[in-house]
């Protein structure tokens, strides 16, 4: 009885430990996370994300906002100003700069 209750307290304290270390941040979860915004509107990432750091209109007549990530990882996201949807995204710096941690 005390040995299955020892053995029972070392599981749940090793479950819990190991829940409390952190997933490490990887440029797949960036891109992920990234590419989820595809499809739904700025305002919606506005409210998540905060205010972007600039926006400027391209060539298509679709806006580009601009948020900086870090010191050297810059993400932009592309969406057609009358629906305000995310048509696109792309980032500028190296894969290992533009990283994430999985929620």
């Amino acid at each position: 009885m005390i040995k299955t209750f020892r053995l029972t307290c070392a599981v749940l304290v090793s479950l819990y430990l190991s829940a409390c270390i952190g997933r490490p941040a990887s440029h797949e979860t960036f891109v992920n996370q990234s590419t989820y915004w595809v499809g739904k509107s700025i305002d919606r990432l506005h409210r998540n994300s905060g205010p972007s750091s600039g926006v400027h209109q391209l060539s298509n007549g679709d806006f580009e906002e601009e948020w900086i990530r870090g010191t050297k990882c810059r993400e932009f996201y592309e969406y057609n100003p009358r629906t305000s949807i995310i048509v696109g995204w792309r980032f500028e710096g190296s894969k290992a700069d533009c990283i994430s941690v999985a929620p």
